[in-house]
C-alpha cells in the first residue's frame, strides 16, 4: 500500500506539472511580462478625473491630425487607464474632455522600459493657447468690428475684410496675410509676428517683425472664434473697438 500511494503521487506531480507548463504557463520568470504604459489624468488642482478620453499615437504628425493611433480608451474611476503589450519606444499622447486638454503640458512619453510597467501622470487644463492654435495652427478671419458698441463691420472694404491671421503654435509664430485686395498700393501682403498671452490670461500680444507691438484685451475664447478689445484714436478721443475673428 505504500508503494502504490508514492507512486500515486509521483503521477500526480508530473500530471499537474505538464498542466502547469503548457495550459496555464507557471512561470514567474518577468521576461514574460509586457510593456504596459499606465496613465493616470489628473486636473490643475491634482484631482483624478475618470472618463476621460485617451488616445496614443506612434508619431507627432499623426499626434497632431488625430489619425493612426496605437491604442485609446477612457480612465476608470480612479482616473487610471493602462494600455498593455506596446513596444519599448516612445508615444505621443492625447487626453481629452470639453475644453480640457494636455496639449500645453506633457504630449509625449518617455521611452517605455521594456517588460516593465511604465507610468505616467497628465495633467489636462483649459487655456486661451489651446483654444487660439489647438494642437498646431489656426487661420482666422474678422467677422465683426464694433466701435462703442456698434457695429460697422459692413462699412468695412474690401481690402480689409479679406485678411487672414495665422497661429501657429510651435514658436509661437504668426503670419497676417492682407489678401489679394491691397489696401495700399506698395503694402506688403504678409507680415510676419510672434503672439503670446500675458501671464493671467487676460491680454493677448502681438509683436510684429516690422517693429510694431499691439496689446489686446481678450474679451472671449472658444474653439471656433475670439473677440478681442483695443482703443482706437480718433479726433482727440479713445474709440473703444471690439474685434471678432472666426476660424477659416
Amino acid at each position: 500500500m505504500k508503494s502504490k500511494r508514492l507512486i500515486s503521487s509521483r503521477l500526480l506531480y508530473k500530471i499537474m506539472f505538464g498542466f502547469c507548463l503548457t495550459i496555464i504557463g507557471c512561470n514567474s520568470d518577468d521576461s514574460v511580462q509586457g510593456t504596459d504604459l499606465a496613465v493616470s489624468v489628473v486636473d490643475a488642482d491634482g484631482n483624478v478625473l475618470s472618463g476621460i478620453s485617451v488616445t496614443i499615437y506612434l508619431t507627432r504628425d499623426d499626434w497632431e491630425e488625430g489619425i493612426n493611433s496605437v491604442d485609446f480608451g477612457t480612465t476608470n474611476t480612479n482616473g487610471m487607464i493602462t494600455f498593455r503589450s506596446l513596444e519599448p519606444q516612445s508615444y505621443f499622447i492625447e487626453a481629452l474632455s470639453g475644453d480640457l486638454s494636455n496639449w500645453d503640458g506633457t504630449v509625449e512619453t518617455s521611452v517605455l522600459v521594456a517588460n516593465n510597467i511604465n507610468e505616467l501622470k497628465l495633467t489636462i487644463t483649459s487655456s486661451a493657447t489651446n483654444f487660439l492654435v489647438g494642437k498646431k495652427e489656426k487661420s482666422y478671419h474678422i467677422t465683426d468690428l464694433k466701435i462703442s458698441n456698434v457695429s460697422i463691420f459692413s462699412e468695412l472694404d474690401a481690402c480689409e475684410r479679406d485678411n487672414v491671421i495665422f497661429f501657429q503654435r510651435d514658436d509661437r509664430l504668426g503670419l497676417e496675410d492682407f489678401g489679394e485686395n491691397a489696401c495700399e498700393q506698395n503694402e506688403e501682403r504678409q507680415v510676419a509676428f510672434t503672439w503670446d498671452f500675458s501671464t493671467d490670461g487676460s491680454r493677448l500680444l502681438l509683436d510684429y517683425e516690422d517693429g510694431q507691438f499691439f496689446d489686446y484685451t481678450l474679451i472671449s475664447i472658444s474653439n471656433e472664434r475670439f473677440t478681442i478689445e483695443t482703443t482706437i484714436p480718433f479726433d482727440g478721443q479713445e474709440l473703444l473697438a471690439e474685434v471678432d475673428f472666426s476660424v477659416l
